[in-house]
């Protein structure tokens, strides 16, 4: 099965590499232009930045697609790039002292 994914994520294309390399520690990745081949072509990730002048932080626009995955595959790998992109925001957080 084939199926695609778009999202679109307040971030700059830098940190969602990062994100993305979390996510795939344990993966084959490649990554040539604004295009990451992940597991020799099983998913490939097209990256379009989108400014937005006055509103912060740019909008990444992420195109997943995915070859040959099940719908289960599918799912956990987002999880994991979801999960990713919360540790990285937790680290940038700073730590708050209790009383």
């Amino acid at each position: 099965m084939t199926g695609v994914l778009i999202r679109e994520v307040e971030t700059t294309r830098e940190e969602f590499l990062r994100r993305l390399a979390g996510a795939t520690e344990n993966r084959t990745t490649e990554l040539k232009g604004d295009t990451v081949t992940i597991d020799g072509g099983r998913i490939k990730v097209r990256m379009t930045s989108k400014e937005r002048p006055g509103k912060g932080a740019p909008l990444l626009v992420a195109d997943f697609t995915f070859d040959n995955m099940s719908d289960e595959e599918v799912r956990l790998f987002m999880e994991t790039i979801d999960r990713a992109g919360e540790t990285l925001e937790s680290q940038k957080s700073p730590t708050k002292s209790r009383l």
